[in-house]
């Protein structure tokens, strides 16, 4: 029997925009106060899934698309609305790599 590994979003962010990700993000307490300390935990937490067999997606969140995305999903620019973003491009690259 083949087991298939589970896809797992994961919300990315660049460099030159953390700053912003932090200015528009409601719960931006929430993240760390500096990309070098975001980026150290992301990448544990992505080793950690990736070691687990899981498929991680890094999906890169724009700061100046992310915020009219997620009004037009009623969402407000939160980790809930990060999550279901990443997670989208997670179905995203499934459905993309199981088309033949």
């Amino acid at each position: 029997m083949n087991k298939q590994k589970s896809v797992i979003g994961m919300a990315w962010y660049r460099a030159e925009d953390y700053d912003a990700i932090l200015g528009i993000m409601s719960d931006s307490h929430k993240l760390p106060g500096t990309f070098s300390e975001w980026l150290l935990k992301a990448e544990n937490g992505e080793k950690e899934l990736t070691a687990s067999g899981h498929i991680v997606v890094r999906t890169v969140i724009d700061p100046k698309t992310f915020p009219d995305w997620c009004r037009s999903r009623n969402l407000n620019v939160d980790a809930e609305a990060r999550m279901h973003f990443a997670n989208l491009a997670a179905r995203e690259y499934v459905e993309r790599h199981n088309s033949h």
